[in-house]
């Protein structure tokens, strides 16, 4: 059964879908051409991952990945965190990095072919021999809010969250 369109026409009168398109080409060539950030998408295959029947859940070995893709977007890491191996008296402290948030053009997910879900896994290249992975905690899908629609009617983008993660979890393979 195809799914109801409901027309927007709240806005047609100073604001129609090719100015909308216009907008967001604008945005999207200012992220691909000036800003050019990028991350390494690690997309989970739902379908190729052997999963436990009771739970639905899969084992770190066990995960299949598509192949990964490199998404452009802009992003921001927040700062390192100190952590403790031990919290009753503070020893063995060390340092990890802060949560990264994502901004991302809905278009640039259905122009990949591809969609950031919560548990995937993004690669950040830092330098030419170093990548910080995370694992996606919020994946924006959720994105009907003004924020994150144009003028109150469509959404555009996403704002996706991710946690740091340890190499022992995930290496990029």
């Amino acid at each position: 059964m195809p799914q109801k369109k409901f027309p927007i026409t709240r806005n047609n009168m100073f604001f129609s879908q090719e100015d909308f398109n216009y907008e967001i080409s604008l945005g999207m060539d200012y992220i691909q051409q000036d800003i050019n950030q990028n991350i390494i998408l690690y997309e989970v295959d739902l379908a190729a991952t052997n999963t436990n029947s009771i739970y639905k859940e899969a084992g770190k070995d066990e995960i299949r990945f598509k192949v990964p893709k490199e998404v452009p977007c802009i992003y921001e890491i927040d700062d390192s965190v100190l952590k403790t191996y031990n919290n009753t008296n503070s020893t063995g402290v060390y340092a990890i990095s802060g949560n990264l948030t994502i901004g991302i053009y809905e278009q640039t997910l259905r122009d990949l072919k591809c969609d950031i879900k919560r548990g995937d896994y993004i690669g950040v290249v830092i330098s030419s021999d170093r990548m910080i992975y995370f694992t996606v905690t919020n994946d924006g899908k959720m994105n009907t809010d003004n924020q994150h629609t144009y003028n109150g009617t469509v959404p555009y983008y996403r704002t996706v969250t991710c946690t740091v993660i340890t190499e022992a979890e995930f290496k990029g393979r």
